[in-house]
């Protein structure tokens, strides 16, 4: 695989959250799936179970962030 910096690949992705059909959907679908890491950390009663949960609500808001740190650069 070739080396990428994270710049080009952010690039790349613009036609993702460029398209008004394509990025509303995705966000949509990203805060669903925080809403269901959420519900995990509610009903979670071990800490690696929280830990998880957590470190995957963080690459989810990643995610969301991609199109205002694409646009900052």
């Amino acid at each position: 695989m070739p080396e990428h910096n994270q710049q080009q690949v952010e690039k790349r992705l613009s036609g993702l959250y460029n398209n008004p059909n394509l990025w509303p959907n995705f966000v949509e679908y990203l805060d669903y799936q925080i809403e269901q890491q959420h519900k995990v950390l509610e009903q979670s009663d071990s800490s690696v179970s929280i830990q998880r949960a957590q470190g995957a609500i963080q690459a989810l808001r990643k995610l969301k962030a991609l199109e205002n740190i694409v646009k900052k650069d």
